[in-house]
């Protein structure tokens, strides 16, 4: 009725009313139903997008974990002599053989192996303590 009274100028006596009550309200749904889908893509868009950050969140989440855990090992080398920190660093950071740190450091490959032993367990056992801590 508000379409009817904003046209009522425009109206001519001749043109049908049934005809421009049909096409206005024709009009009327067409327009809802576009506003209506557009909503509907919109939130969906939206549901895409969040769900989408949320599988973001948890690899940041992840990630963020595992930068932790790297600073709570490198602590814990940091206890280590310095020999022992220096042969792991050879061993896991650089990628360096047994053979090649024992020439590198004028040692035998027994007391390198020993070391990554001693190392390894060390870690393990302060990670496991970690573990049942955060567990807690």
């Amino acid at each position: 009725f508000l379409k009817l009274w904003n046209y009522r100028e425009s109206l001519k006596e001749n043109e049908s009313f049934e005809g421009f009550l049909f096409i206005a309200t024709r009009n009327l749904i067409f327009s809802h139903m576009r506003k209506s889908f557009n909503e509907n893509a919109y939130k969906l868009t939206v549901l895409d997008t969040i769900t989408d950050n949320e599988n973001d969140w948890h690899g940041i989440q992840e990630e963020m974990e595992a930068h932790e855990l790297g600073e709570y090992i490198e602590q814990l080398l940091a206890e280590l002599s310095p020999r022992q920190q220096e042969i792991f660093r050879l061993s896991r950071k650089e990628g360096c053989t047994n053979r090649e740190i024992a020439e590198k450091l004028a040692i035998s490959e027994k007391t390198v192996e020993k070391n990554i032993t001693i190392t390894l367990r060390f870690l393990k056992e302060n990670i496991r303590l970690l573990i049942i801590f955060l567990s807690v």
